[in-house]
């Protein structure tokens, strides 16, 4: 390795560089974060979030290079109630995003719980990134991190950390129950006062100063504006509990990214939440007739159309994303052409291997989980993509015979077509499904395909997309 020469890059060099970074997985595994009570004591809450999501970022980091290719999917539960209506201010800023907001912003998404999801905030405030949503432990931050006099309203029954790197996102919200509606009015009115006189309880940033943006219903909207910061503060109550949203804003102090209609958007989503209105259409389920949707593509300049692309709302079905909207996400490029460890595509951005390329990454819209992705390359003729075709597959069989801990079965019914099951010792078992195909509407096209699933119906579902995928 004195030499960062590729052509003299052997096994032995790979072999090193895996081992070292599965030490560094292990390190990052075993390092515990400082006690949330010695954070805090540096009186800087803002400071205290965006450590927080460097410290996730770091770990998924981790986690990515050591599980390439593999990760397990949750359960995602239906359980549906009709929408109604949601009023709202007409107060405004004067810096709006330059985002646009869907009309229904402030309804939720047919997904249970008590607080907003990921696909919620992002249709509230204009994002187009992912929104990681982590929960707090039961020992971190008070109810309002800035304002040390608000109390908490009750038993704190869920509160999550809320957090998009590349818009500055950075958001905190939380639930109470009370032992009755009468209590929880009282606790309500309380936070409210509060926040009016927020207070530092001592510590040595200056609080902000918090002003009614609109309180003449719930949930109720602030802004708060400090020395180093600004801020939107929502109180959500429904009955028995309530509920406080904290919005950090980027950028300098006194300056709205999101503007009021955003804020009351995630605030009506919220509150409804909290009452246990959910509303919104099921998904329409994908058909078998192939659609073009306008879609971020990563990979060789020029960009390969999208148009090439199984469109990303045809990911949508209850084997791939248990029946939740589905959208084509933009992902870190690190200029490699493989969406897998098995895959044997290899080639590099900006090199004279590269050829052309591109990559097309699927999420849940609802949770914001990474759900596969499809590469196309573009080869010279209709007879180069067919031997790319086999000897892509080819490498994905023989998958087991380089990479440690992986077994790789073909679908008996389908040629081209993958299991891949990653059994590290240790580390929960992961699935992965990869399938191999040339196009039959751009001959010189060839997709590989690749699904995260634990779902029995893999194979079924991977043969439908690359049927998609064929018809481009």
């Amino acid at each position: 390795m004195a030499e960062l020469d590729p052509g003299r890059w052997s096994a032995a060099d790979d072999e090193l560089v895996r081992g070292a970074l599965a030490t560094l997985r292990r390190d990052v595994e075993a390092l515990e974060l400082a006690d949330v009570r010695f954070v805090k004591a540096r009186g800087a809450a803002r400071r205290r979030r965006t450590v927080l999501a460097a410290a996730a970022a770091a770990a998924a980091a981790v986690l990515v290079v050591g599980y390439v290719g593999f990760s397990g999917l949750g359960g995602h539960p239906s359980s549906l109630r009709p929408a109604v209506s949601t009023s709202r201010s007409s107060a405004s800023t004067t810096t709006p995003t330059s985002a646009t907001t869907p009309a229904d912003a402030g309804v939720p998404l047919p997904v249970p719980g008590d607080l907003p999801v990921s696909a919620e905030w992002q249709r509230a405030l204009g994002i187009s990134e992912t929104v990681v949503i982590a929960d707090f432990k039961e020992s971190e931050g008070g109810a309002v991190m800035d304002c040390a006099n608000v109390g908490e309203p009750g038993t704190r029954a869920h509160a999550q950390s809320v957090n998009a790197e590349p818009p500055g996102l950075q958001a905190d919200q939380r639930v109470y129950d009370n032992p009755s509606a009468t209590t929880a009015d009282r606790a309500a009115d309380t936070v409210v006062s509060q926040l009016l006189t927020c207070s530092s309880g001592g510590a040595p940033v200056k609080p902000p100063k918090v002003s009614i943006v609109a309180d003449s219903a719930w949930p109720k909207v602030f802004s708060g504006v400090g020395p180093a910061s600004t801020e939107w503060f929502v109180v959500t109550h429904s009955g028995s509990k309530v509920g406080i949203v904290t919005i950090t804003e980027p950028g300098e102090s006194g300056k709205h990214r999101w503007t009021v209609s955003q804020v009351q958007d995630i605030g009506a989503v919220a509150q409804r939440r909290l009452g246990g209105d959910l509303g919104g259409a099921e998904p329409t389920r994908p058909s078998t007739v192939a659609v073009d949707e306008q879609m971020p593509v990563a990979g060789t300049r020029p960009l390969l159309p999208a148009s090439l692309f199984v469109a990303a709302s045809q990911w949508a079905t209850p084997g791939v994303s248990g029946g939740d909207a589905t959208h084509a996400v933009t992902a870190d490029f690190e200029g490699g052409a493989q969406v897998h460890e098995c895959d044997v595509d290899t080639a590099m951005d900006m090199t004279s291997s590269a050829g052309r390329f591109g990559i097309v990454t699927v999420a849940d819209e609802v949770d914001g989980t990474i759900l596969g992705r499809q590469r196309i390359r573009l080869t010279a003729s209709a007879a180069a993509a067919r031997a790319e075709a086999d000897r892509i597959a080819h490498g994905i069989a023989t998958c087991g015979s380089r990479v440690p801990h992986v077994t790789v079965t073909q679908d008996p019914a389908h040629p081209g077509l993958f299991r891949v099951v990653g059994a590290e010792p240790g580390a929960p078992k992961a699935v992965g499904w990869l399938g191999v195909s040339v196009h039959e509407g751009t001959p010189a096209a060839v997709s590989t395909l690749y699904l995260r699933s634990q779902t029995s119906q893999g194979f079924s579902e991977l043969d439908r997309l690359l049927s998609l995928a064929r018809q481009k």
